[in-house]
């Protein structure tokens, strides 16, 4: 079986839960222009899946998923440079700096702890900034969690924003499928994607047949094309 690609993945993921949510039976056939074609009770309609973060925006995307990509990857440095010394598999959240020296203080920290006890809570360095809570754990998860506890905004202009942008390729979209759809994923996990929409908010549709709102994990909210 051939495996998929890690975005292909997150799409058919997203598109899963997505109709799970809404309380549908979609069967995806994964394409590249757009994402999918899906096979309802009712018909077929063509699906791309995108993302939506908060704030200023790159070229490339949004500077704060950037951001909490760039602490996540110096974490799992940390993490396997701790492993690589026999370090037992741990529970860890780790609150600050993500510099060379901060890294080589982590390292020492979890090499000479014993964390096999309580959950301990510990500060680290001479001016006790950086915090450290660790616990061993058959299951792996190692995060920051000042990436993961930021304000909600309600500013219905971010999912305008992607809704404008993949509106550019809607034609080529339709040469596989007459019916269009989007389905914009905000992951309420991290800060970059905490984004919930005011009640009543109604986006331009740009001429997609239905736009989907995924709060993920927590809810999807449908805007469909009037007359529809």
């Amino acid at each position: 079986m051939k495996r998929l690609q890690p975005t292909k993945s997150f799409e058919q993921g997203s598109a899963f839960q997505a109709s799970l949510k809404l309380g549908e039976e979609w069967k995806l056939e994964p394409r590249e222009s757009p994402d999918f074609l899906v096979k309802t009770a009712n018909g077929c309609f063509g699906l791309e899946v995108t993302q939506c973060q908060v704030g200023p925006r790159r070229r490339k995307g949004s500077r704060m998923r950037e951001a909490e990509s760039a602490r996540q990857h110096w974490l799992n440095g940390v993490r396997a440079d701790y492993e690589a010394q026999g370090g037992a598999p741990l529970n860890c959240k780790y609150w600050g700096d993500i510099t060379d020296e901060a890294r080589e203080i982590l390292v020492d920290t979890l090499v000479a702890g014993n964390f096999a006890g309580p959950v301990q809570m510990m500060r680290l360095g001479s001016g006790g900034d950086a915090r450290l809570l660790a616990f061993e754990t058959p299951h792996t998860h190692w995060e920051m969690p000042g990436d993961r506890a930021g304000e909600t905004s309600r500013d219905g202009s971010y999912l305008q924003r992607v809704i404008d942008e993949k509106a550019g390729k809607l034609e080529k979209y339709r040469e596989a499928c007459a019916d269009v759809r989007l389905l914009v994923v905000a992951d309420q996990i991290y800060n970059s994607g905490r984004l919930l929409l005011e009640p009543g908010f109604q986006p331009d549709l740009r001429g997609f047949d239905a736009v989907y709102f995924f709060a993920y994990p927590l809810t999807v909210t449908p805007f469909y094309k009037l007359g529809r």
